[in-house]
């Protein structure tokens, strides 16, 4: 409320308050309000619908106000203040969205237009909670194309997209008439819940084998559930045993070169590995004793054996 003396006819000025929707409730007050002399002045105050300063006029018995001393036109200009009941029902659709329908006002002209607002709500909401200046209530807004219903069914749809998944929205519906805007419509504000998802996955998992035959896991809840999460899937692979070379085998002993074939092909057959393969058993052999010939012409760096024990057979070949 803004009290200035714009001359010394004006007892009562309301001026220039941009967010400024109500004047005091005048039922059941037990008292009235004078003004003994003057007029008033309302002006330019955007959000304050005129039925609110016809209410102010009636309630100080003035009379003798003109269009300049209380105007009609730019008070209540940038709010549709006679606004009907408007029909909308918000449904989950598909995932990250929401489906709007809205049953177009016989009372607006065709050329109305529909905006669809929506945002994150844990609890209920009010549309006017925290309003200022400075306020931000995180609506977000999509106009709802003409294209989007028919003329026949008297129904506009729109898919919200891009919403995260089971996540509680609220939602409400205004119309607008382009020829005459202090027209409009407004729905209640709606409340639906997206469709879950699938979960991220579970962090920080951790495992510990405390005897030979069992292994615990512990892991934490994924960062994301995307829903109610009802139970996890643990998934095991048996994993084959893969040889160890000791850092002293000799590679140039028989002995050795057949431990390590034997290795070699149960590890291929626990893989069950269905390839081709490129040696035979009989290449095998045949590489294997080029391997311990040595020299260029095996393909191999020739290696020296440590000299043959006193004890081992005779014919024994390094």
């Amino acid at each position: 409320m803004t009290r200035v003396a714009l001359a010394r006819s004006y007892s009562l000025v309301i001026l220039d308050n941009p967010h400024l929707r109500a004047l005091w409730n005048w039922t059941g007050r037990g008292r009235r309000l004078a003004v003994e002399r003057g007029k008033m002045f309302v002006h330019s105050n955007p959000r304050l619908c005129f039925h609110h300063i016809e209410a102010l006029v009636n309630a100080t018995n003035m009379t003798g106000l003109s269009e300049t001393d209380v105007s009609s036109t730019y008070n209540g200009d940038k709010v549709p203040c006679k606004v009907t009941p408007l029909e909308a029902r918000v449904t989950p659709h598909l995932y990250g969205t929401l489906l709007v329908e809205v049953a177009t006002s016989a009372r607006l002209p065709p050329d109305a237009v529909y905006y669809v607002n929506y945002k994150k709500a844990e609890k209920n909401v009010s549309l006017y909670e925290g309003d200022g200046p400075c306020s931000d209530q995180g609506w977000s807004t999509t106009e709802v194309g003409p294209g989007n219903g028919t003329a026949l069914a008297r129904r506009r749809d729109l898919i919200i997209v891009n919403l995260e998944p089971f996540t509680r929205y609220a939602v409400y519906v205004k119309a607008y008439s382009l020829a005459a805007s202090g027209k409009g419509a407004q729905s209640d504000v709606l409340y639906a819940v997206t469709r879950p998802y699938h979960p991220t996955e579970p962090v920080g998992l951790e495992w510990v084998s405390r005897n030979r035959s069992t292994v615990a896991l512990e892991w934490r809840p994924p960062r994301r559930p995307n829903g109610r999460v009802a139970h996890y899937l643990v998934s095991l692979q048996l994993l084959p045993d893969t040889p160890r070379i000791p850092p002293d085998l000799n590679f140039c002993r028989p002995e050795t070169r057949e431990y390590i074939d034997g290795k070699m092909l149960a590890l291929a057959e626990a893989e069950k590995v269905s390839l081709a393969r490129r040696k035979t058993p009989a290449a095998k052999e045949d590489v294997r004793d080029e391997g311990a010939k040595g020299g260029p012409e095996g393909g191999e760096e020739s290696c020296q054996a440590p000299p043959t024990p006193p004890a081992a057979p005779a014919g024994t070949r390094a």
